[in-house]
């Protein structure tokens, strides 16, 4: 039996399937990249591969007459990182294809169909999903659903069990390393901004173990609470007792 969508995916409270609350999520696939140099260098890197020498219309046609370059290697990227992207098609008065632009996935909800297998009739724009009051949703047709003439939207994503309304990029299963390697930047600039000094210090004025592991243990379970990437360096002195503390 078919299962109407519309009933059980984000209430039906809302024309468009969204990618997280107001397409974030394509923000956060955005940020992992700019925060990783490693990821970033290898999806520059598969994006150059991609691209090549460019690409060539079999039949004959100068592919710059209707795409432009930057408009192929936007929409490359944006495949390679998001795992999907679109292309506007701009058709003349005869219903001939006149011109293609990239536009960022980001801008586009997908159309609710009545059920998770139909092809969607369109796709929802909009500069900002976040303030719609300011930034009106367009409704644009999916490529071929269109009356030939006005502009329609040919999207482009990976197939994806998992979500089969939005692609998951094939680097996802590194997302939050991603993130880890900023934060570890995050803290090593800390602390080299900071002089390499020693912002906090939490004295334990009980003498030392001579269990090397469990005060090792105690001593990463204080930091876990006190510091995060961007917070200060502490450090941890055990004592025989309060007269010897650690003092500057």
């Amino acid at each position: 039996e078919r299962v109407d969508v519309k009933k059980i995916i984000e209430g039906g409270t809302t024309k468009y399937h969204m990618n997280g609350t107001n397409n974030s999520f394509f923000d956060k696939i955005e940020s992992a990249y700019i925060a990783s140099p490693t990821n970033t260098s290898i999806i520059d890197g598969f994006v150059n591969y991609i691209i090549g020498d460019g690409l060539v219309d079999v039949n004959g046609n100068e592919v710059t007459s209707y795409i432009s370059n930057d408009d192929l290697n936007s929409a490359i990227h944006d495949y390679k990182l998001q795992g999907q992207c679109a292309l506007q098609v701009v058709y003349d008065y005869n219903g001939n294809m006149r011109r293609m632009y990239q536009i960022p996935v980001k801008n586009f909800g997908v159309n609710k169909e009545n059920y998770l297998d139909d092809d969607p009739e369109g796709y929802g724009y909009c500069a900002d999903w976040s303030n719609t009051s300011k930034n009106p949703v367009k409704f644009i047709p999916a490529f071929g659903k269109g009356d030939g003439k006005e502009s329609e939207i040919l999207y482009i994503k990976r197939s994806c069990k998992i979500n089969p309304i939005f692609a998951l990029p094939d680097w996802f299963s590194g997302l939050q390393y991603c993130f880890m390697e900023e934060e570890m930047s995050n803290f090593y600039l800390n602390h080299i901004m900071n002089s390499f000094s020693v912002g906090t210090i939490v004295n334990i004025n009980q003498g030392a173990s001579a269990d090397e592991d469990a005060m090792d243990e105690a001593e990463r379970n204080i930091k876990s609470k006190l510091t995060g990437s961007g917070g200060d360096t502490v450090m941890i002195s055990y004592n025989d007792n309060k007269e010897n503390a650690t003092t500057i």
